[in-house]
């Protein structure tokens, strides 16, 4: 019974660490990158029509590269970004 509440124990301790450590990671990228500072110039606000185009890689300032997790639609009022939802946090949406 003991080793049955220490297995469950590491499992659930595994998993906040993980989310915790995701967590700080995909917001430290947003700071390095540069997308908070781009997210502050270039909010996007209202609703999103065009044309869109999934998996779309970018790099910001050298440092970090988003590969394959943007999802860009093209609209007559500018370009849309947004990462795949894993990738959100601190990752407000564009409208460039």
């Amino acid at each position: 019974m003991q080793d049955v509440a220490l297995i469950i124990l590491i499992i659930v301790g595994f998993v906040i660490a993980f989310a915790a450590l995701w967590t700080g990671i995909v917001w430290l990228t947003s700071r390095l990158g540069g997308w908070a500072d781009i997210a502050e110039e270039f909010p996007a606000t209202g609703r999103i029509v065009g044309d869109t185009f999934k998996f779309c890689s970018a790099r910001l300032r050298y440092v970090v590269n988003y590969s394959h997790c943007l999802t860009i639609t093209v609209t007559p009022s500018g370009l849309h970004i947004i990462p795949m939802i894993f990738f959100r946090l601190g990752h407000p949406a564009l409208l460039i």
